[in-house]
């Protein structure tokens, strides 16, 4: 998929009802929480919803008298949150705009999907599919239908539904993910191999791990080479680790005031945060090195002026 895009997808109400209507169950979180998914439902739909739950409220209340036990009426007065909580992640709730009645009566009298040898009760779904079917295909959009019966099955009469698994949604949710992540690392490496003098700033905030004894001043990194290792998203924010390379130049100095010109690799590990459009905010050293320079070594300038003001 592109960049961006979306997948729309509906979840019946057998599906919810097979979860036992728990929209906290991993498999449901999945596609509910997920930002890449447009949740589809139908004003029909979320009517079956609430009867379902008075059906299963009922139930409990019966099976809670079998046992004896004490059912206190507010135990049940607040049945509906679930729907409710349902209809918050959905992105559209159709309202049967647009349905045909000419192709339900056509659907009816061919007994066609989704009437089969019972009629009467496959009304409301119906109605439901020819709804979200006519929004599906004036947006020319394909709409991924969640069931767990053979209405919603594949029919040449609701060409813009493809019937699938919840599994399959989640599938095509972790494909969108790792082609994110590594379009993701690309930008974010990128970014970070033009923003030298940031890198730069990283660097003198950090002690490198070299030799003790050694102090290093880098004045200047060029030719970064960056690896993303990991990324993760936070609010509005990425937050990338990685290694990288740089041609460094600068001075190394000891003790004993000798001194080397630096013009060495560096390398090490940044943490970097970035805008959700890879606008970099801020990188941050959490390790380098350089590899110390073998040239011969000469007396700091700073060493010289020194000695000689102490001989005159």
């Amino acid at each position: 998929m592109n960049e961006g895009e979306k997948i729309h997808v509906f979840i019946d109400t057998c599906t919810l009802e097979k979860f036992r209507f728990d929209l906290n169950s991993s498999h449901l979180r999945k596609v509910l929480d997920a930002d890449e998914v447009v949740l589809h439902t139908t004003k029909l739909t979320m009517l079956e919803l609430h009867e379902r739950m008075n059906v299963i409220i009922r139930e409990i209340r019966h099976l809670s008298a079998k046992v004896s036990r004490v059912v206190r009426e507010d135990e049940w007065k607040e049945h509906h949150l679930v729907p409710d909580a349902y209809r918050k992640c959905c992105g559209f709730e159709h309202d049967g705009a647009g349905a045909d009645l000419g192709k339900l009566i056509e659907l009816y009298v061919g007994c066609r999907l989704p009437f089969k040898k019972s009629k009467k009760p496959q009304f409301r779904d119906a109605l439901a599919m020819l709804s979200l079917h006519h929004w599906a295909a004036t947006n020319k959009v394909f709409v991924l239908t969640v069931s767990e019966d053979g209405d919603w099955a594949g029919s040449p009469d609701f060409p813009w539904f493809k019937r699938v698994a919840l599994a399959d949604v989640i599938s095509e949710l972790h494909k969108m993910d790792v082609e994110r992540r590594a379009l993701d690392g690309d930008r974010v490496a990128e970014e970070l191999e033009r923003a030298e003098s940031e890198l730069l700033e990283a660097l003198t905030a950090v002690t490198p791990g070299i030799r003790e004894g050694f102090q290093v001043r880098v004045d200047l990194v060029s030719s970064v080479r960056v690896v993303v290792q990991n990324i993760r998203k936070a609010g509005c924010e990425l937050i990338a680790r990685a290694s990288f390379v740089a041609q460094g130049s600068g001075d190394v100095f000891d003790a004993f005031e000798h001194e080397w010109d630096l013009s060495e690799p560096v390398s090490g590990l940044v943490e970097a945060i970035f805008t959700e459009n890879y606008v970099l905010v801020e990188v941050r050293a959490i390790e380098w090195n350089v590899e110390l320079p073998y040239d011969p070594a000469r007396p700091r300038s700073g060493a010289l002026s020194a000695r000689k003001k102490f001989e005159e």
